[in-house]
């Protein structure tokens, strides 16, 4: 959820970033305007939102910071450290922020609850169900972005195999990408910037989904298609990250945590 920094322009708002860091630092704190609903519900657009002083060392996974990004500020929730900067992700997102520094960092949020809301998934799949396979065992199709085919392990044969561009940046493609899925009764994105861990994936009611494609890799995350060969991450009803935020996992590794948490090793 960004801030109301009170300027038209670049130099306007970054004036006004470094009067709020330097009300900060002081001690004084400083009173902003909330909007966006990335935040939601715990801050909601219009609301009003006090930072304060925090020492950067001191700031523990559940506080609501306040951090400056080029002509605006944004405050998220943090999730974890990682190499000396801080993990954040609105309440309302499903993946991470770019990693927070000790130099864009300005302060707390005061009086926000550090427990953040329940993010669960769907109890069932987000679409009419297809019969159960034989045996009611979920059919686990991985769906790989590679350029690269031909170097796939053997673990990963019958796999479907994306290009790693010229899907996002052409409405057509996109449309039969976006086709592709549909067949699926649930549609799964393991992604390293992902807020949510693989074990979640047991909130599912897997005795109702009788197929689900997993996708790995490729330039996916939240926002509109068409930018840089973007594919928006709506396409996938699930999103989970296979190890810790930003930690690369092979494909072949990544999909055999998913067969292994469903009991299809």
């Amino acid at each position: 959820m960004r801030t109301d920094t009170g300027g038209r322009g670049p130099v306007a708002a970054w004036d006004h970033c470094s009067l709020i860091r330097r009300a900060v630092q002081q001690g004084s704190g400083a009173t902003m305007t909330a909007r966006g609903g990335s935040m939601a519900p715990t801050i909601v657009s219009g609301d009003r939102v006090r930072i304060v002083r925090c020492d950067f060392a001191d700031v523990a996974p559940g506080q609501v910071i306040a951090f400056e990004v080029p002509g605006r500020i944004v405050t998220h929730r943090v999730l974890d450290r990682y190499e000396g900067q801080l993990v954040t992700a609105g309440d309302a997102h499903w993946f991470t922020d770019a990693p927070v520094t000790e130099q864009s960092y300005l302060g707390v949020v005061a009086d926000v609850d550090p427990r953040p809301p329940l993010r669960r998934w769907s109890a069932g799949p987000a679409r009419a169900a297809s019969p159960m396979p034989p045996g009611g065992r979920t059919d686990v199709v991985p769906w790989i972005f590679t350029d690269r085919p031909e170097q796939l392990p053997d673990t990963l044969a019958g796999a479907r195999t994306v290009p790693l561009s010229g899907i996002g940046s052409r409405p057509d493609r996109l449309a039969e990408f976006s086709r592709g899925l549909a067949a699926f009764d649930l549609v799964v994105l393991l992604h390293s910037g992902a807020v949510r861990p693989l074990d979640s994936l047991r909130e599912i009611d897997w005795s109702r989904v009788g197929s689900v494609a997993v996708l790995v890799g490729g330039r996916i995350g939240e926002g509109a298609a068409g930018t840089d060969d973007f594919i928006p991450s709506a396409l996938a009803d699930v999103k989970v990250r296979v190890r810790g935020v930003g930690e690369a996992v092979p494909a072949d590794e990544a999909i055999a945590g998913v067969r292994q948490l469903l009991g299809r090793t």
